[in-house]
């Protein structure tokens, strides 16, 4: 069964929360030319889910999505000034009051992140945005480098050993969250968005997904796109944590402070799901070649790592617990799993999401319990019985 993603509240209309997200970019344009040198920019970008197409209402989450901006600067001597907390939060102040002078009364403050480009290029194997995704806010034009085929298999491997890492951050979480009462539950939250928001693309391109179509996608489509790979699970929960966020947005309109812990409870739970269905996808994946140092795919015949535990036949020699995943062995994945659980609260449209999903969904489930028991070194340890039986009901048609 499709999933019934909502359209755009009349409250909230799209072409509104558009023209602030605009506003915002604008502001960073006003203060950052003024605030730098003539020419010191090379180039400043508007970028992410504030940029793509809005189908529905996942599309944009105000308040929760970033409006990532990106900027190159043409000289270290520039980049630095940014080192400087003084000039940093009076940069931050005149953008504060250049939107203000913009939008009167906002619909929402949108959330702007910048990005510093020099130290994204200098990544090892950093990949380019697709150039459709990308505004050109002031300065030289966004390059289109369209990657080559050591690139985008370089892609891949850096796809699967990030959705593999979030292993650690769940198997801290709940000792994180657990004095993290009401409003207080965004701190994680916004450490939840930069993880959840690339982990469909993610597995999309380690599905075969071209980078460029992958990364170009808007969440409406992906979600599409992962029910039709069936990654139905996967779906139903990316959508329930964008629905649960625009659920939080609402109540803190609204004042209703019970409303909106819930909500971002649920949203919790939801972006945890999304992270969990991630691994399993990437473990069940075929290792891609690793890397050399200078960031190009190493070809190696060798399998490795969470997908041959999970490949190998029972009593196999070769049935290892994988070192990213040895977390899951002991009591604190078990304890993740139990706390983040109790979070749960559903709200009607998370019952929704959770609800609308195909047969493909509960054997996700099923496969995903299996490669936690293997990634611990054995059958069905007592926490992997207990995220398929959760998810199975979550995501039961």
């Amino acid at each position: 069964m499709t999933i019934d993603l909502p359209s755009w509240p009349d409250d909230f209309p799209a072409h509104a929360l558009r023209a602030e997200v605009r506003a915002m970019a604008d502001a960073w344009v006003e203060v950052l030319t003024d605030a730098l040198p003539d020419g010191a920019i090379r180039g400043l970008y508007l970028k992410g889910s504030a940029n793509k197409p809005w189908a529905s209402s996942i599309d944009y989450v105000p308040e929760r999505s970033d409006v990532d901006i990106h900027l190159a600067l043409r000289s270290p001597d520039d980049d630095r000034r940014f080192d400087d907390l003084a000039f940093a939060l009076h940069v931050a102040a005149r953008v504060e009051r250049a939107f203000a002078a913009r939008v009167a009364q906002p619909l929402h403050r949108p959330r702007p992140q910048l990005t510093f480009v020099s130290a994204l290029y200098a990544l090892p194997g950093y990949a380019p945005s697709p150039a459709a995704t990308v505004t050109t806010l002031a300065g030289e034009p966004y390059a289109d480098a369209p990657l080559d085929e050591a690139q985008r298999a370089a892609q891949r491997v850096r796809d699967r050993e990030q959705l593999l890492a979030h292993a650690a951050f769940l198997a801290e979480l709940p000792r994180r969250a657990i004095d993290r009462p009401g409003h207080l539950v965004t701190r994680l939250l916004d450490e939840l968005a930069w993880r959840v928001s690339p982990t469909a693309p993610r597995v999309l391109s380690l599905g075969g997904d071209a980078y460029e179509d992958a990364w170009t996608m808007h969440r409406t489509a992906l979600v599409r796109r992962l029910e039709a790979r069936g990654h139905g699970a996967l779906a139903a929960a990316y959508a329930a944590y964008y629905l649960a966020g625009w659920d939080a947005f609402r109540a803190s309109r609204a004042g209703e402070a019970d409303t909106f812990a819930a909500a971002a409870r649920d949203a919790l739970m939801a972006g945890v799901d999304v992270l969990r269905l991630g691994i399993a996808a990437a473990a069940a994946s075929d290792p891609p070649p690793r890397l050399t140092a200078s960031g190009q795919p190493r070809i190696s015949p060798q399998r490795s790592g969470i997908a041959s535990a999970v490949r190998a036949p029972s009593g196999s020699s070769e049935r290892t617990s994988a070192s990213v995943f040895s977390s899951l062995s002991t009591s604190t994945w078990s304890a993740a799993v139990a706390s983040s659980i109790s979070l749960a609260s559903t709200t009607p449209s998370s019952t929704t999401i959770w609800s609308a999903n195909s047969r493909s969904s509960s054997e996700t489930c099923a496969r995903s319990a299996a490669w936690y028991g293997a990634a611990a070194g054995g059958g069905a340890i007592a926490s992997s019985a207990v995220v398929c039986s959760t998810s199975a009901a979550r995501y039961a048609p």
